[in-house]
């Protein structure tokens, strides 16, 4: 019950923030909630005081202003209502999204505390939370229905009197949740627990209020008005496993979280106390440090930047040597492939290059402006990393730029493709030619990738002017950036030394986002459409989940002018000293580029999110089969035959075609190791179904059945892959772009297994086996090493001649929906 009990405390920790009113009358200290909460044992605990303990300071920051003088606060509550009731739909669940957003509004002011205990040594984790004025109906029924949306399926809540309370468990066995009033406020733990957090309340075993570590938070010096704390003691959890001493973790002792409010800015703190000396992966923090006086050469006026001092060197051996300590086996991994890239590269990485990189990197966008005035981001990004020897980096940047050539003209298989060109001159230097027609014209048609050596600093650009800029800052000329305007009050409250230092600037990026979410989503709305069957309402075939669209309001939809001028640059710093590392961050609202906060309004744009994320995963099939048909043309360039399966004397086949593929997917290494005069099952070779390459794995596919791929070829009458004997692209009369490749398929088989679709015309089997778990079709490789997505709904007739390489059809381009 851990995980739904923290899915929700983080819900109301995310409203918090955004909830645009508060009640007057001063509440009880929030440390009266404590009382609530063990002390033995306890593992974690975070308290949240509620915004109406720090009502003046919550209506001085920007966060309120722009909830509450902007119409942000009403599009947020909207959104965040439909991306509940999104859940519920998929869950079959009644929808609560309105009530949801209200219950969370009223929590958010009046605060929570959640503990995390072992009941019994070794026992699993088990939480307590306490809500203030939980007791009251449209809270506690709030709470009621989500114990009850996660208790296992038709059971009942029972209720039953202990110590003068109504005790009401929901679920049954172990685990189940109990909720009951406590003097107005609601307290949530295993049911199993009840009698020990009432001996608790009445002070009959010690509370959170006497814990030790939790009264040291309380006592910090902090420069901003705590709204909330919270520890992870992880002494409390040891001892721990081995892998994780192996790691260096036994020298972590507990994790320390304080956020609130600062003048006009949300702040908080994250320190992970680890005392030196450090071992393992808490060694990694010890970096050289800078501070504001001594930063990398960045050009004045950013407002956009990450500067980072890291030994790349000595990092790289901690590594390794992390790598060694823990996983003999991934240790031996590791060492083939960094002798491979090695190889590869006729030098040694690590002594030729890292070595000599570092500690200084630096990298900044200034943003250009297209025709209408719109800043536009990376045209102008820039990596600027500092040298101790340019005359070794230099030497090594050799074989990293013909590398770099070779992979780029694989990918064009012939076609004009981009190359790394040497710049004549004095100074090392390589410039990425690209080809007429592949940049959009306009402002993107000036990106010319370029990398620099000279002197102390290695730079990489992304136009030939910016290179040259950040050579000239780095020799002294030029005014260097420092803290003005808006950045004056981030650069007072950043540490002394940091080894981290990313300055963020929303007022780029977030107004314009908001501002264009009514097209964004009505992009949205009209994919997830287009996903469906033509006439698919009138035939039943719509999903209630398919009925979703995201509903936005164009009145409530704040103007990028508004939301701007009531924003300012963020940031985010890492500093380390003897007793461990902090994370420190500053901003104006929680957004999509503060490392601490990233993806808080992605989670409020949920249906949206929903969409992205398959796009993503199909973007990533389709890259899996370019890579594949990649494969296949050079298997049949080297072999003048497409591959086929392994078969024995009898011609029985053995191995799929995907084995004899590995090569020429730069797993020669793992080829080498199958035994090709054996079948895919033999002990031997079925104990390497487990390395199955990811170029083999469609994201969309459930991860139900290990070791297996959707990607499969069609065999027999006349498909591309008829008979034993393989296919020539001469043979191939239809022509490559009307010819199936591969396609996906829900029913997968063991990747090493010579097992595919059987083509039959006369199958009643709904596009003979073709399938995938994208909504609305499936991507298919064209044997001209296209990839084009196939809707469920093409004509059988098309789709069959789509399969055969000469069958002689006619398929026009229109004929593929």
């Amino acid at each position: 019950m851990l995980r739904p009990t923290f899915r929700v405390a983080g819900c109301w920790l995310v409203l918090t923030l955004m909830t645009p009113a508060f009640a007057q009358q001063a509440p009880a200290p929030s440390g009266e909630l404590a009382r609530f909460v063990p002390s033995k044992n306890l593992i974690m605990y975070a308290q949240f005081d509620g915004v109406d303990a720090h009502a003046p300071a919550w209506r001085a920051t920007a966060a309120y202003k722009l909830l509450n003088e902007t119409t942000l606060g009403a599009l947020v509550k909207d959104l965040g209502a439909q991306g509940i009731d999104y859940q519920r739909l998929r869950a079959g669940q009644p929808l609560i999204g309105v009530r949801s957003i209200e219950a969370m509004e009223r929590l958010a002011r009046q605060g929570f505390v959640v503990g995390v205990t072992r009941a019994k040594l070794p026992a699993r984790p088990s939480p307590v939370i306490a809500i203030r004025g939980g007791a009251k109906p449209e809270l506690r029924g709030m709470i009621d229905e989500i114990l009850l949306a996660f208790a296992p399926p038709k059971t009942e809540p029972t209720a039953s009197r202990k110590r003068e309370r109504t005790v009401t468990v929901f679920g049954a066995g172990d685990p189940a949740m109990a909720v009951w009033n406590e003097n107005g406020d609601a307290v949530i733990c295993d049911a199993n627990r009840v009698d020990e957090i009432l001996d608790v309340i009445d002070g009959k075993q010690p509370s959170a209020v006497t814990s030790t570590i939790r009264t040291e938070l309380l006592k910090s010096k902090s420069s901003f008005d705590v709204l909330g704390l919270a520890f992870l003691d992880v002494l409390a959890m040891k001892p721990l496993p081995a892998e994780a001493t192996k790691l260096g973790l036994d020298g972590l002792k507990r994790v320390e979280f304080r956020f609130g409010f600062q003048n006009d800015a949300l702040t908080s703190v994250l320190r992970v106390v680890a005392p030196a000396p450090r071992t393992g992966i808490l060694a990694l923090i010890d970096q050289p440090s800078f501070n504001l006086t001594n930063l990398p050469p960045l050009p004045a006026g950013l407002t956009n930047f990450t500067a980072l001092s890291v030994d790349l060197g000595k990092t790289f051996d901690r590594v390794i040597a992390m790598v060694n300590a823990s996983d003999p086996a991934t240790s031996e991994k590791v060492a083939t492939f960094e002798k491979n890239v090695n190889g590869m590269l006729k030098m040694d990485l690590r002594r030729d290059l890292l070595a000599h990189l570092g500690p200084e990197v630096v990298t900044y966008d200034q943003p250009t402006k297209d025709a209408s005035g719109a800043k536009i981001p990376y045209i102008n990004m820039v990596v600027s990393i500092q040298t101790d020897d340019a005359a070794a980096v230099s030497k090594a940047l050799v074989p990293l730029m013909e590398l770099a050539n070779r992979q780029l003209a694989a990918l064009g298989r012939g076609a004009p493709s981009p190359s790394f060109q040497k710049i004549d001159g004095k100074r090392t230097g390589y410039r990425l030619a690209i080809p007429d027609g592949i940049l959009p014209p306009g402002p993107f048609g000036d990106i010319e990738p370029t990398v620099i050596v000279d002197k102390n600093r290695l730079v990489i650009a992304m136009t030939a002017k910016v290179t040259e800029e950040a050579l000239a800052l780095a020799e002294g000329k030029g005014e260097r950036w420092k803290p003005v305007g808006p950045l004056v009050a981030m650069a007072a409250q950043l540490p002394k030394t940091m080894f981290m230092l990313s300055v963020n600037d929303p007022r780029d990026t977030f107004p314009q986002l908001i501002a264009g979410l009514p097209t964004i989503i009505e992009g949205v709305n009209a994919a997830q459409a287009r996903a469906l069957p033509p006439n698919a309402r009138q035939r039943g075939l719509v999903a209630p989940l398919n009925n979703v669209a995201i509903k936005i309001d164009n009145a409530i939809v704040p103007s990028a002018e508004e939301l701007s001028r009531r924003l300012f640059p963020g940031s985010f710093a890492i500093t380390t000293d003897d007793e461990g590392v902090s994370m420190l961050t500053r901003e104006a609202l929680p957004n999509f580029t503060s490392p601490a906060t990233s993806g808080v309004m992605i989670a409020l744009l949920l249906p949206a999110v929903q969409a992205a994320r398959e796009a993503a995963r199909r973007a990533q099939c389709v890259n899996n089969l370019k890579q594949i048909g990649l494969a296949m043309h050079n298997y049949h360039d080297t072999k003048n035959i497409f591959p086929r399966p392994f078969l024995d004397k009898q011609g029985t086949p053995l191995l799929s075609w995907r084995v004899a593929i590995l090569p020429f997917l730069e797993q020669q290494d793992l080829y080498n190791k199958f035994n090709l005069d054996e079948a895919w099952d033999s002990p031997h070779n079925k104990a390497l179904l487990k390395e199955m390459p990811s170029v083999f794995a469609c994201p969309s596919t459930p991860k139900t059945e290990e070791f297996t791929t959707s990607y499969q070829t069609f065999t027999g009458n006349g498909a591309m892959f008829d008979g034993k004997q393989g296919s020539r692209i001469a043979e191939i009369t239809d022509g490559t772009s009307n010819t199936i490749m591969v396609v996906e398929s829900k029913d997968g088989v063991p990747w090493t297994k010579p097992d595919d679709l059987k083509f039959d015309p006369a199958d009643l089997k709904p596009l003979n086996g073709a399938s995938a778990f994208h909504p609305g079709g499936f991507d298919a490789l064209f044997a001209d090493g296209s990839v084009r997505f196939i809707k469920t709904v093409i004509n059988p007739k098309v789709w069959h001649a789509l399969i055969t390489k000469s069958g002689g059809e006619v398929v026009g381009q229109d004929a593929i929906p």
